[in-house]
């Protein structure tokens, strides 16, 4: 069962009972979202047998994707359900310093052209370091770093994950 951090515990003065009461839900969550992963994928699979066939049969081939759409949007809506019942676990001061962590969070793609434009240490601080692994929120399954190049220090480039069997993140 994955722990809430000790930094994050700390900042938002958790009790022992709240941070297990969270982790609970929090991993209760990444069960389902592992579960409907599973899914994901086995439909991935039918919808490339379903393309191989000649032919095509249009409405399996649409009941298949629309499966997958909505399997993605109950996801969605545990996710928040998810997200209510954690709040509710958190005091009024407590609510105060996540409304911080929630602004802070709106800063991240300032951030990054601050260190690009070099008014920031990339180095200092929290910011990850080339080699630094993520893990995805919903799997807590480590996911490879590959960090986007700023041409020129311009626009940083956005990379994506995609969660395919075989999946290489792609560059937007």
């Amino acid at each position: 069962m994955l722990k809430i951090p000790p930094d994050l515990k700390q900042f938002l003065a958790l009790t022992d009972a709240q941070a297990d009461a969270v982790s609970q839900l929090f991993n209760n969550n990444q069960v389902l979202a592992s579960e409907k992963s599973v899914r994901i994928s086995q439909v991935q699979r039918e919808i490339a047998d379903e393309l191989n066939k000649d032919p095509l049969d249009p409405m399996s081939i649409g009941v298949r994707y629309a499966e997958i759409e909505a399997i993605r949007r109950g996801l969605d809506a545990e996710s928040e359900r998810m997200r209510i019942a954690v709040r509710a676990v958190l005091t009024e001061p407590q609510k105060v310093k996540l409304k911080t962590l929630e602004e802070a969070s709106k800063l991240s793609s300032t951030i990054s052209s601050a260190v690009c434009f070099g008014f920031l240490d990339p180095t200092s601080g929290s910011m990850p370091r080339l080699g630094a692994s993520f893990t995805n929120v919903l799997t807590a399954m480590p996911i490879p770093s590959y960090f986007g190049t700023y041409s020129g220090c311009g626009v940083p480039t956005m990379l994506t994950f995609n969660p395919g069997p075989l999946a290489e993140p792609t560059q937007k």
